[in-house]
């Protein structure tokens, strides 16, 4: 009877032993749930539950091995998985609003607004920020 993370590392050996996708623990477990998800809204009802019969044992305990079709789809949701970008940092939104308020402001400039005409309508955005009109209200 193996333990959870103990099954978690025997798929993460057989899928990396078949697929040669150097996989981790943490992205199997991950690739684990989004499996279990999409197997338990496959159920039957009147069955049971194919996590119940494929990936635990009789004594509640979790299999290490994997038949072809589930160490296929485990692999399959660790690539999933791995192509999702990673969420944005603070700093990256940061940096993309700097260069689209700089893309804005210089849009303004072509259409004719001088450098002090771009000044005063940031100096308007700051206002607008002290009166609570943009960003935290006061």
């Amino acid at each position: 009877m193996a333990t959870f993370s103990e099954a978690v590392q025997g798929w993460t050996d057989t899928i990396n032993d078949w697929y040669s996708l150097g996989a981790v623990q943490e992205e199997v477990e991950e690739a684990f749930k989004l499996l279990e998800k999409w197997r338990t809204s496959q159920d039957d009802p009147d069955d049971d539950p194919y996590i119940e019969t494929f990936f635990k044992d009789h004594n509640d305990g979790w299999k290490t091995g994997l038949d072809t079709v589930d160490r296929e789809h485990l692999a399959g949701f660790v690539e999933k998985i791995r192509s999702q970008p990673e969420p944005k940092t603070m700093e990256q939104h940061v940096e993309d609003a700097t260069l689209t308020i700089e893309s804005r402001l210089n849009k303004l400039y072509d259409l004719g607004l001088s450098n002090e005409e771009l000044k005063a309508l940031l100096r308007r955005v700051i206002l607008d920020i002290d009166r609570g009109f943009v960003g935290e209200p006061c």
